[in-house]
């Protein structure tokens, strides 16, 4: 607890409010951009198993918060694979098959809403990374595992890049498919 202006607040709301303001200063989120994205609702959930990352996004996803959820789907993605990515040593039946098994059933969905408007989708991706480099990842902590972060966080950026790149042909694919292309 943290007192200011003789009021106490929680350290992951003071933290949540220091992430976003940090993210529009830096540009990475456009003020519109940034109302739909809750960052409390990722920092509420360090500390965490990954998987609880990918049932927030569902949750959020079946509210209607579809933006927020694809946030939430994301940084989980991030969470989820640098943590398997970290421990090679897994038994393929536990957590790399939950993170497959998640990865199928989620991602249909609410990857069809998020390529539907890809500058959207593009910024999300930055928050996340943004997200990513400054809140401390304490169930696979950077220091220990860096290469498996770096790797993660390079798979992330090549999305973007791809998406930035083709644009217009996943645009195409999606008008072609009767998919909604919203920007």
């Amino acid at each position: 607890m943290f007192k200011f202006g003789g009021r106490m607040f929680q350290k992951k709301y003071i933290f949540a409010i220091i992430m976003l303001v940090s993210l529009l200063f830096s540009g990475l989120l456009s003020p519109v951009h940034a109302q739909s994205l809750n960052i409390e609702e990722v920092s509420s959930l360090e500390g965490q198993h990954p998987s609880e990352y990918f049932k927030r996004a569902n949750t959020l996803f079946q509210q209607g918060q579809k933006d927020e959820a694809v946030f939430v789907y994301y940084v989980a993605q991030l969470r989820y694979r640098t943590y398997v990515g970290a421990r090679p040593n897994l038994p393929p039946d536990q957590d790399p098959a939950l993170l497959s098994s998640l990865m199928a059933t989620m991602g249909p969905s609410i990857n069809q809403y998020a390529f539907g408007d890809l500058p959207r989708l593009i910024k999300t991706i930055d928050a996340v990374l943004a997200y990513g480099s400054r809140q401390q990842d304490t169930l696979t902590p950077r220091a220990q595992y860096p290469q498996a972060h770096k790797s993660v966080r390079s798979g992330l950026m090549q999305l973007k890049n791809h998406i930035v790149k083709d644009g217009k042909s996943i645009r195409a694919e999606r008008s072609a498919g009767g998919l909604e292309n919203r920007m």
